[in-house]
C-alpha cells in the first residue's frame, strides 16, 4: 500500500532541507583555505595536505552506511544528521590548523553517510517513474547549499564571526534534529525486510564482486572516482586561487552563486527528467559528454 501524497511531499521537503546543509557544510573547508592560512599561519603545502586529510574523512563513510541495512534508514540518518553538524559546530571554535583537520575529516564522515541515506530513502519511498527526477531535485537543493557559503562569508566577515560564523551557520541542523526525529519514518522497503536474515560486511562485498554484478560495479565505482576527481579539481582550490592570484576579496565571492546556482539547480532538475524519460544510463553517458564538452 503507497503512503499518501502528504507524506511523500513532506518527506522529500525534510530530505532536501538536510542534503541543502550538506552541501553548504562540504564547501566550508575548501571556502576558508585562504582564510586559515592568515589566521594560523601555515602555508599553501600544509592546507592542501590538510584539505586533502578533511575530505580523506569520506571513506570513511563506508563504516556507516552499510549500518542501514542492518539497523535501518532511519537510525543511521538520524546519527549521521547529528554528527555531521555536531563536529561543524565544533569547528567553529578550534584554535589550530591540526584541530580544523581533525573536527573538519569526522564532519565528512558524517556528511557523506548521510547524503547516501538521504538518496536511499528518498529511492525507496518514490515510485520508480518518478524517482530520477525527485532524485534529481534533491540534487539541486544541495547545489543551492554548496553556493550559499560563497554568500554569507561577506556579511559574517563585517560583523565580525568572519569564516568560522560559517560553521555556526552549517550547524543549524542541531536545531532542527527534534524534528527530523519526529517527522521522519523507516522506509516501507526496510520495514518489509525485518524479518529477512542479515547479510555481514564481508558476504554483501562478496555479493558486489560475484558474477552477477562485479562488472557493473567496478564501472560505476570508476565512474564515481572519476567524476568526484574532476570536480574536485575544479572546484576544491578555486577560492584559494582568486584570493591568492586575482586579489579577489569576500564581497567578490558573493558573485559565484549568481552565476553557479541556476545552471546547477536547472542541470540537476533536467539530469532527473532525462533519467525518468531515457534512462539511467543514457542520461549518465549525456550528462558526461556534456561536461567534457
Amino acid at each position: 500500500m503507497r503512503r499518501s501524497f502528504r507524506h511523500s511531499g513532506s518527506l522529500f521537503l525534510l530530505l532536501s532541507v538536510a542534503v541543502l546543509f550538506e552541501g553548504f557544510d562540504t564547501k566550508l573547508a575548501s571556502l576558508v583555505l585562504p582564510l586559515l592560512e592568515d589566521e594560523f599561519n601555515v602555508g599553501p603545502e600544509a592546507l592542501f595536505s590538510t584539505l586533502s586529510a578533511v575530505n580523506s574523512g569520506m571513506v570513511l563513510g563506508v563504516l556507516l552506511i552499510p549500518l542501514a541495512d542492518r539497523w535501518g534508514r532511519r537510525p543511521v540518518f538520524l546519527v549521521s544528521f547529528a554528527g555531521y553538524s555536531l563536529f561543524t559546530l565544533l569547528t567553529a571554535f578550534v584554535t589550530s590548523v591540526t584541530a580544523f583537520a581533525l573536527a573538519q575529516f569526522l564532519a565528512k564522515m558524517f556528511l557523506v553517510s548521510q547524503l547516501a541515506i538521504a538518496y536511499v530513502i528518498l529511492s525507496e519511498e518514490a515510485s520508480p517513474e518518478r524517482r530520477g527526477r525527485l532524485n534529481g531535485l534533491m540534487g539541486a537543493f544541495a547545489s543551492v547549499g554548496a553556493a550559499l557559503p560563497a554568500w554569507f562569508l561577506a556579511p559574517l566577515e563585517s560583523t565580525g564571526f568572519g569564516w568560522r560564523g560559517l560553521f555556526l551557520l552549517g550547524a543549524i541542523p542541531l536545531i532542527l534534529l527534534p524534528l527530523y526525529f519526529v517527522g521522519l519514518k523507516e522506509t516501507r522497503v526496510f520495514e518489509a525486510s525485518k524479518g529477512a536474515q542479515r547479510d555481514s560486511l564481508l558476504s554483501r562485498a562478496r555479493g558486489l564482486l560475484g558474477p552477477g554484478l562485479r562488472r557493473r560495479f567496478f564501472a560505476a565505482t570508476l565512474m564515481w572516482f572519476l567524476v568526484n576527481f574532476w570536480s574536485s579539481v575544479a572546484m576544491f582550490s578555486f577560492v584559494y586561487y582568486v584570493f591568492n592570484e586575482r586579489g579577489w576579496n569576500a564581497l567578490d565571492l558573493q558573485w559565484v552563486p549568481l552565476a553557479t546556482v541556476p545552471f546547477a539547480f536547472v542541470g540537476y532538475g533536467l539530469a532527473g527528467l532525462v533519467m525518468d524519460f531515457m534512462g539511467r544510463k543514457p542520461a549518465l553517458a549525456s550528462f558526461l559528454l556534456l561536461g567534457l564538452v
